[in-house]
């Protein structure tokens, strides 16, 4: 038995006919994953099988939300990453292959390198390091993946992150 499935976030605003389209868009994409082995799931509009990119993404995603829970992970750091993926580009084949600018290496370097010599939390350190370690050898903690680049996986995880820390943030308020 397989699980595939899409979701869609959007504004409250948002028309819900569209909303439903955009949804049904991430069923396909997820059904369609893998030669249409299906068992994924499309969100944040990347597809992830359960079994492979989905925990690696969602144990980033859950060490950058407890590090800004603790507030000693700046929220910056989100920013950056984000501002790094959005120099890359998509290929536009079947794989998913990010063209990586040369520029890139360097720049998250200096960015990363300058929030870890902000901070003295052996945390946020071990963090930023390991996303530059993964970014520069397309591998998250030593592993190739294959199916996306690991700026892409890490961008994602970033993303949700982020979201799920506003949630966090939000309920608290009320």
């Amino acid at each position: 038995m397989t699980l595939s499935g899409g979701i869609a976030i959007v504004n409250p605003k948002f028309p819900i006919k569209k909303g439903a389209e955009e949804s049904a868009d991430a069923e396909k994409a997820a059904k369609g994953y893998n030669k249409n082995e299906k068992n994924a799931i499309c969100f944040l509009g990347c597809t992830m099988g359960w079994d492979k990119e989905y925990l690696v993404i969602q144990r980033i995603k859950n060490d950058i939300v407890d590090l800004l829970k603790n507030q000693i992970l700046p929220k910056s750091f989100i920013s950056k990453l984000n501002s790094h993926f959005s120099i890359t580009h998509l290929e536009g084949d079947e794989n998913n292959n990010l063209k990586i600018p040369p520029r890139l290496h360097w720049m998250m370097a200096y960015d990363f390198g300058r929030m870890v010599a902000r901070t003295k939390d052996g945390a946020v350190i071990n963090l930023i390091e390991q996303c530059k370690k993964d970014v520069f050898s397309n591998s998250i903690k030593g592993k190739k993946i294959d199916t996306y680049h690991a700026l892409q996986m890490w961008h994602i995880a970033a993303r949700w992150a982020e979201l799920e820390y506003r949630t966090i943030n939000l309920n608290a308020k009320l």
